[in-house]
This record gives C-alpha cells, sequence and structure tokens, in this order.
C-alpha cells in the first residue's frame, strides 16, 4: 500500500513540476515581444529599465481592477510560487531557468540571480529601490525569472529588515531622553504610507 501511494505521490509531484515549468513558460513566450520591442527613443534606456516601466504599467492596471481581498489572494500565490512548495517543487529547474532572449543584459542579471540563488553570487538588485524590486516580485508577465524574483524579494526584506533594526534604535533613543516615542511612530507611519 505504501509504495502504491509513493508511486501516486512521485506522480503528482512530477505532474505538479511538469504544469509549473509549462505555466512558466508559456508566461515567458507571452510576454517576450512587447517587452523585447523599442522604438529608437527607447535605446538609451536599459533593459532593466524598460522591464520594470512595462512592471510599473501592468501593476498599475492589475491594482485597478482587482479587489484587495484579490490582490492578497495573488500575494499568497505569489509567495507560494517563490519560497512555499511550488518553489521547492520545481528549485532546480528554477534555478538554472535563462530567458529565452538575445538580450545579454537580461540573460546576464539571470545568470547572476540563479547563482545568487545557489549561495555563489551576488544579489543582482542590491541596493534597487523597494518600489522597483517589489515590481520584480509581483510582476507575473514573465518578465523576470523565478530566480531574479527572488533575489528582489529578499533585497526587498534584508532593506525592510534594516530599516526596523534602526527604527528599533531610534525609538528605544527617543524613550531613555524623554519617555515616549512620538518621533519614532512618525517614522513608522510616514514609511507605511
Amino acid at each position: 500500500m505504501d509504495a502504491i501511494n509513493g508511486r501516486s505521490v512521485a506522480r503528482s509531484e512530477s505532474g505538479a513540476l511538469q504544469t509549473i515549468r509549462q505555466a512558466d513558460k508559456a508566461s515567458t513566450l507571452n510576454t517576450q515581444l512587447p517587452i523585447a520591442q523599442s522604438d529608437s527613443s527607447d535605446e538609451q534606456l536599459s533593459s532593466l529599465a524598460k522591464k520594470l516601466s512595462a512592471a510599473a504599467e501592468l501593476a498599475a492596471q492589475r491594482d485597478s481592477r482587482l479587489s484587495r481581498q484579490e490582490l492578497a489572494d495573488l500575494a499568497a500565490r505569489i509567495m507560494d510560487r517563490l519560497g512555499g512548495l511550488s518553489y521547492s517543487l520545481a528549485k532546480d529547474f528554477y534555478d538554472s531557468q535563462l530567458p529565452d532572449t538575445h538580450d545579454e543584459e537580461w540573460r546576464e542579471r539571470a545568470r547572476q540571480a540563479n547563482d545568487f540563488a545557489k549561495g555563489r553570487g551576488e544579489n543582482p538588485f542590491k541596493g534597487l529601490p523597494r518600489e522597483q524590486l517589489s515590481l520584480i516580485v509581483h510582476d507575473e508577465s514573465g518578465a523576470f525569472t523565478v530566480s531574479e524574483r527572488r533575489a528582489a524579494l529578499m533585497e526587498k526584506t534584508d532593506q525592510h529588515n534594516q530599516w526596523a533594526h534602526s527604527i528599533i534604535g531610534k525609538m528605544n533613543a527617543e524613550y531613555q531622553l524623554t519617555g515616549r516615542t512620538d518621533q519614532g511612530l512618525r517614522e513608522i507611519l510616514d514609511f507605511y504610507n
């Protein structure tokens, strides 16, 4: 009985992995043309800048048509894909995925993200602003590989942790001086606004 259950689990994991790979390939193919197109005024922009601009437009469209609950559900699916069971089942595939493009800047960034995912390199998005990191993490168009999106998520998390550590230090110092944390609370509200 265990052998039958084991085969059934292996088949379902294999089927899940195949479905993930097909969906990932389809999303990359479906969006490759609009991202790759450029006119003469865009020639000066980097590949990353073009992708971020397209991601911002898609995010604005998505955010305007989805409810808060639908956005929360989407975020949960994205987090699962980037770090949950969906990712774990296809980790080797995602950690070796390279875009099918002639854009060498994009291929190199994807290679760097793969190396970072394997613990062999620096995060290609180190120092990018939070807003841009969020665009990469939540972009479902296929403009970024899973390793790129995970690298952006890790950088965003690192930046948030540094900010949280800093604000806690400020609030502790403020409390020691005044017995209150009003300024620190204002900074927190400003940050989230």
